[in-house]
Order: structure tokens, then C-alpha cells, then sequence
């Protein structure tokens, strides 16, 4: 296994360690989470991609950011 190393404000790692311990983790069983988490998100992203550039007609495609966000926002209940 590798190690991996960083900076963190004391009382930020105290708090954190805190709550972690409340949850039955320590500072390093959450990091491996959340690099397990990302990893599996990456993974799958890009997977959708690979699919994406075999069969165009999935998903969408925008001209620009605008005309995206008018998309995405178009139910009515957000403004640009």
C-alpha cells in the first residue's frame, strides 16, 4: 500500500477526527472512502463516455453554455 501525505489546520483535523470517531471511521478509513467514491464516479463517467462516442444519439449536444443551462433549467422553477 502507499502512503500519502498532507497539510491540514490542527483544529480542522480535531473537529474532523471528532466526527469521525463519533461514526465509528478515523481520518484515514474516510480518505480511503472518498477515494473509493471518486474512483467509482470517474469510472463510471467515464464508461457514459465511451457509450457517448459509440452512439451519438445519446445524450445531447449544445452550441453553447447558455443553451445548455436553458435546457437543464427549462422545468420552470429556475431563472437564468
Amino acid at each position: 500500500m502507499a502512503s500519502v501525505t498532507f497539510q491540514i489546520e490542527p483544529g480542522f483535523k480535531k473537529e474532523a477526527e471528532e466526527l469521525l470517531d463519533n461514526l465509528g471511521l478515523n481520518l484515514n478509513s474516510a480518505f480511503m472512502m472518498f477515494l473509493n467514491q471518486l474512483n467509482d464516479c470517474s469510472l463510471e463517467a467515464l464508461e457514459e463516455v465511451r457509450r457517448m462516442e459509440e452512439d451519438p444519439s445519446i445524450g445531447k449536444s449544445y452550441a453553447n453554455a447558455r443553451e445548455m443551462l436553458e435546457d437543464i433549467l427549462s422545468d420552470g422553477d429556475h431563472e437564468i
